[in-house]
């Protein structure tokens, strides 16, 4: 008490008076900072309540994110640091931080053979669910690839990446709430030609893009097309997953062009690998794709045949299974649209989804010279809207 007693009146009514100030400022940014993470909860809540944390739980995480907003740096807050089931992560680049390793099952969104692909909460002033991909070695190499194609329509958004170790990156995508069209196949017949036309459009608008970089995907089955909804209520289509993408210029000679397995196109059985570096062989795998939306099958001859084995078969060998796909193409061509084709030749009016079948099979013709590129299926896909 002696210090405040030796003080002027005046000084020490401003120090007490600085002093209360202090304290309610303290007190009201304590709220302030409440009421965001309470709504910030809420929205993410919201946005989707399977992540894998209880409200409770979210409500804690937002919490303390909201405590470290200040914090500028990259930094991780471990379990054992914030006593959460998930990890904190600040990243500068995102500019925000990231709620990932999330618990529960319903967390994971698939796995392949270089990467895991988990939901993550995004953590900014409009938060969001994105997909955190754990990729390997290899991972670099796509990150360089969705550089390229960010901001392209048609393309799963990249939002950025950031390297765990000299082995493993993480790879953070925009998340797509519909899961694949792989996933939708057993229902494909239920949707409109709307929907079906809708989801063509966008995978060949992606296509045209990669192309138009001189990428080739190499990996287009139902699986690596991606889906969400619009406001409009109909299904968004994107692709995805470009770890065998490679341009067609800088492909060395031990790099193996093949489509995804039973998208591989005839002419992989006949010709040699460098040639195959070429565009057909996406349009081809994407007519399959098409194929499978029209008629809710998959194209007979299935084209599932090991490249790499078959390569080891002698020539004659493998010159007589092309033949037999050439047959089969042939005579699923005449079944399928035969009927169709008359109808054109005499100038009589085809419906949007007869026009669409015509279109697959240009893009599963047996002589890649003779499918279309990406920007004419689109075109044509346009035109089928109006």
């Amino acid at each position: 008490m002696t210090f405040f007693t030796t003080l002027p009146v005046g000084t020490y009514r401003r120090v007490i008076f600085l002093t209360i100030f202090f304290f309610s400022f303290s007190s009201l940014s304590l709220m302030a900072q409440g009421e965001v993470a309470e709504e910030r909860a809420e929205f993410i809540w919201n946005l989707d309540s399977t992540i894998g944390l209880t409200h409770k739980e979210l409500l804690s995480v937002c919490q303390f994110i909201e405590k470290h907003s200040s914090d500028g740096s990259n930094r991780v807050f471990s379990q054992s640091e914030t006593k959460l089931p998930c990890v904190i992560e600040r990243i500068s680049s995102l500019n925000g931080f990231l709620v990932r390793d999330l618990p529960g099952g319903r967390s994971k969104i698939g796995s392949g053979c270089h990467k895991i692909v988990q939901k993550a909460i995004l953590y900014t002033q409009k938060p969001k669910i994105i997909a955190d991909c754990l990729s390997d070695a290899s991972g670099a190499r796509e990150i360089s690839i969705l550089k390229k194609l960010k901001d392209c329509r048609g393309i799963v958004p990249f939002l950025g990446s950031v390297a765990r170790s000299k082995n493993q990156y993480s790879i953070f995508l925009e998340y797509f709430s519909e899961g694949s069209l792989l996933s939708k196949l057993k229902w494909i017949h239920e949707f409109s030609v709307e929907q079906k036309l809708k989801i063509a459009r966008d995978c060949a608008r992606g296509l045209k893009s990669m192309h138009a970089l001189h990428l080739i995907h190499r990996d287009l089955h139902a699986g690596n097309i991606l889906l969400r909804r619009t406001p409009s209520g109909l299904l968004e289509a994107a692709l995805v997953d470009f770890g065998k993408t490679m341009n067609i210029h800088q492909a060395g000679d031990g790099d193996v062009p093949q489509a995804a397995k039973s998208r591989n196109p005839p002419e992989a059985l006949i010709t040699p690998f460098s040639k195959l570096r070429r565009y057909p062989i996406d349009i081809y795998a994407m007519g399959c794709n098409y194929y499978y939306m029209a008629w809710n099958q998959s194209v007979p001859w299935r084209g599932n045949y090991n490249v790499y084995a078959l390569h080891t078969y002698a020539y004659s060998r493998r010159v007589q299974i092309y033949k037999r796909i050439l047959d089969q193409y042939r005579r699923e061509k005449l079944k399928k649209i035969g009927s169709l084709l008359e109808k054109e030749q005499k100038g009589m009016t085809l419906s949007p989804l007869e026009k669409f079948q015509i279109l697959i099979f240009e893009m599963i013709d047996s002589d890649p010279a003779r499918r279309p590129n990406a920007s004419t299926v689109l075109k044509r896909l346009q035109k089928m809207a109006t």
